[in-house]
């Protein structure tokens, strides 16, 4: 009976295979993992952004009382690397990003706005970004590079000057 040596002949051949697939398998996942690291913090990015943007809206804060509320988002998520932070303030229907007085990140000019400057119902855009590798996890880099960048955007109405009705009576007995 030959059916014997034919089995014994292919005995290696799955290590073979998995020899040649598993470091394809890896790099897949590794790649993945990054993507997915990379969307969990574009989603907290936003998150600060858009907590920034309410509080923007209100009239009441300023560019740097705006930041400071960002960077307590940030930090209360989990985002403590904040090295290389960038957060713009900007007014869309004035387009007006403020003086700049806050500074420049890198070759980039920071929109500093004063949000408790803008008019009723004016767009304002908050924008939060980060470098990369201030949160990537300590794997080769398959998809993003050292000068990678995640950033988060939301824009909100301005609610400033809108007043509630004082002509409402309560009922009695408040």
């Amino acid at each position: 009976m030959r059916i014997r040596t034919k089995v014994q002949a292919r005995r290696g051949t799955a290590i073979v295979e998995a020899a040649i697939l598993l470091p394809l398998v890896l790099l897949l996942l590794l790649g993945v993992w990054e993507l997915g690291r990379m969307a969990e913090v574009t989603q907290i990015l936003n998150n600060a952004a858009r907590e920034g943007a309410r509080a923007a809206s209100t009239g009441q804060n300023s560019y740097a009382q705006v930041k400071t509320i960002v960077v307590n988002y940030l930090n209360a998520a989990g985002v403590t690397n904040q090295t290389g932070l960038r957060v713009d303030v900007a007014n869309l229907s004035a387009n007006d990003n403020g003086p700049g007085t806050d500074g420049t990140v890198g070759a980039t000019k920071v929109s500093d706005y004063d949000p408790s400057q803008a008019s009723q119902l004016d767009k304002l855009q908050v924008t939060v970004s980060l470098p990369f590798d201030n949160f990537r996890w300590n794997t080769p880099r398959l998809i993003s590079s050292a000068a990678s960048e995640v950033t988060g955007q939301a824009v909100w109405p301005s609610g400033v000057n809108q007043h509630y009705p004082t002509s409402v009576t309560p009922p009695s007995g408040y």
